[in-house]
């Protein structure tokens, strides 16, 4: 979904009304960036803080450029492997405390399944 271009911030469009439900329990992942189709050569840490259909509210260990795409991975749930997800970086949140808002590209259904489950029954903010 293209929605707006860096070199031209006022074509950028509204951000769809998602109702972000807060995580009771933030959820870790691991991401790496990737630069054209190939990877950076390093995993960094970070967590998932809210979720919404799409987005998704994540702290990372560092700075992350707008418009980045990166791959994050998520450990396993009892007899399953990790999966793999990606994501677009749309902009910082809170750049001292390294709070981003990323729009998901693919997710796998094992991974839907599970963000499913982890906001069951909790209401947004």
């Amino acid at each position: 979904m293209l929605l707006g271009h860096e070199d031209h911030p006022e074509l950028l469009l509204t951000e769809e009304a998602a109702s972000f439900i807060t995580l009771a329990e933030p959820m870790a992942f691991s991401f790496v960036s990737l630069a054209g189709k190939q990877l950076d050569d390093k995993m960094h840490p970070g967590t998932f803080l809210s979720l919404s259909t799409r987005r998704a509210i994540v702290e990372v260990t560092g700075p992350l450029e707008s418009y980045a795409n990166i791959m994050l991975r998520v450990e396993a749930e009892a007899g399953d492997a990790a999966s793999e997800l990606y994501a677009k970086v749309i902009r910082p949140l809170d750049e001292s405390a390294n709070r981003y808002l990323i729009h998901f590209t693919l997710v796998p259904p094992a991974v839907q399944g599970r963000f499913q489950r982890l906001t069951e029954g909790i209401k947004g903010p």
